[in-house]
């Protein structure tokens, strides 16, 4: 990285740099390709320059060898990027707000290059913990969370081809807790996260884009790449949630509240979650069109959908207990946190496509507004939201309404309800992280404040 300014920006939280390396370095998720191209042109060669790293000798027969051969890649990589963004109009406030909150500074340059970086910077972190610290998360758990940097590596480095995830080395039983423990694997879960989600944003560009050009080859490749990073969506939820609930509430649930959590913050608004969300709601005519053709990878998805769900229910039940009031209900509602998960899970599953008609034909590309490169996204009507119309969904400048799943119709023929497919490892409607009820009706997973 070259010219950039590390200086903490002002109102960034000081427990930040206490518990990761920060800045945390992002590129505009508006920014990512939006076609297999432009991928190998852009990001191709480096991913595939830490791939091989990661796949070295010796690299996955230890912790600490794969720690070496991530620190290795991270210490070759030529330096891109020019600086942070500083004012951008396609920032939301909140989107600046959650950015401070977790140290991540958007930055100036080819936005793949900057994820295959910002991607080895985030294993880094993960592996750091877990050679020091331990882990408590299950083998199968442990194993899709860190496949899924197996899958963004992968895949940027070929997007003609399926990802391929090796197995990882195991980590070790759990230390006996320190302080910020749960904070620090808090923070770095979700720095995973933001990568992760920015790599399936572009997954499903691809995805969309190869089907309707007719290549299904391409197509499947994309969504494998898809379910892949659902799968380590999945394991960043479980590892960011790790804490028992003494450690939430006196390391966790502090950062989510006033005076430490900067005024705008919330999940709702992430702003890499925003551009999943908005590609994921585009893309069900192309898994309808991919499934006529390579029947399986929508059941697949829609299975890691369901599992993430069902582990985002987990961790909030966990803290909040199962019968915990959301406080971002209206005042007409009693349900549960968990019980809106349990309804949000049911209503995105619902908003997938069913298998495709055999005879089903390419998608029109009139009918789509993603196009072979990034600048297609910029204009399309869909909102962050998926169950309402609002503004220009690539600029994120106005907050997006709420789901409430009371009301949530099922999936248009258009398809652009978006499944709510990686809620960010911090949400949970119980909490609206103001630390006052919120006037709106139940929020998607995306909601900031207690975990789920």
């Amino acid at each position: 990285m070259t010219d950039l300014d590390h200086t903490a920006p002002s109102g960034r939280p000081d427990y930040v740099a206490q518990v990761a390396t920060v800045p945390f370095l992002l590129g505009r998720p508006e920014e990512l390709p939006a076609t297999g191209p432009r991928i190998r042109d852009a990001a191709a060669g480096r991913a595939a320059q830490v791939l091989g790293r990661l796949s070295g000798p010796g690299a996955r027969d230890s912790l600490a060898g794969l720690l070496s051969a991530a620190r290795t890649a991270r210490d070759e990589l030529t330096p891109t990027g020019t600086g942070p963004v500083g004012e951008d109009p396609e920032e939301s406030e909140a989107n600046g707000d959650n950015d401070l909150a977790f140290g991540i500074v958007r930055t100036r340059g080819p936005a793949a290059e900057l994820l295959v970086d910002a991607g080895v910077h985030a294993l880094i972190g993960i592996l750091e913990v877990a050679a020091d610290r331990g882990s408590d998360l299950d083998a199968p758990t442990w194993q899709r969370f860190l496949g899924g940097f197996d899958a963004l590596f992968g895949w940027l480095a070929d997007p003609g081809r399926a990802p391929a995830v090796s197995a990882m080395p195991a980590a070790g039983p759990p230390a006996a807790p320190a302080p910020q423990d749960a904070l620090r694997r808090w923070v770095r879960g979700h720095h995973v996260f933001m990568v992760f989600a920015q790599a399936a944003t572009t997954a499903a560009r691809v995805l969309q884009n190869s089907a309707e050009h007719a290549d299904p080859g391409a197509a499947a490749a994309a969504a494998a790449a898809t379910v892949e990073l659902m799968r380590g969506c999945h394991g960043a939820l479980a590892y960011a949630g790790s804490a028992n609930r003494d450690q939430y509430n006196e390391q966790i649930r502090p950062t989510l509240m006033p005076p430490v959590a900067p005024p705008k913050m919330s999940g709702l608004h992430w702003r890499d979650h925003e551009a999943l969300i908005v590609e994921l709601g585009r893309s069900g005519p192309a898994w309808q069109w991919l499934e006529a053709r390579r029947p399986g990878l929508l059941g697949e998805f829609r299975h890691v959908l369901g599992e993430a769900y069902d582990a985002h229910r987990g961790v909030c039940g966990h803290f909040v207990g199962d019968m915990a009031p959301s406080l971002l209900a209206t005042q007409r509602s009693s349900r549960s946190a968990v019980g809106v998960l349990s309804q949000l899970r049911r209503v995105r599953l619902g908003a997938l496509p069913t298998p495709a008609d055999p005879d089903a034909a390419a998608p029109n590309t009139a009918s789509h507004t993603a196009g072979p490169d990034a600048a297609s996204h910029t204009t399309a009507p869909a909102a962050a939201d998926p169950h309402t119309a609002g503004p220009d969904a690539a600029s994120h400048t106005t907050a997006p309404a709420a789901a409430d799943p009371h009301t949530a119709a099922p999936n248009s023929p258009s398809h652009t309800t978006a499944p709510d497919a990686a809620a960010p490892p911090h949400a949970c409607p119980a909490d609206s992280g103001t630390g006052a009820p919120a006037s709106t009706p139940p929020a998607p997973p995306a909601a900031h404040g207690e975990p789920t």
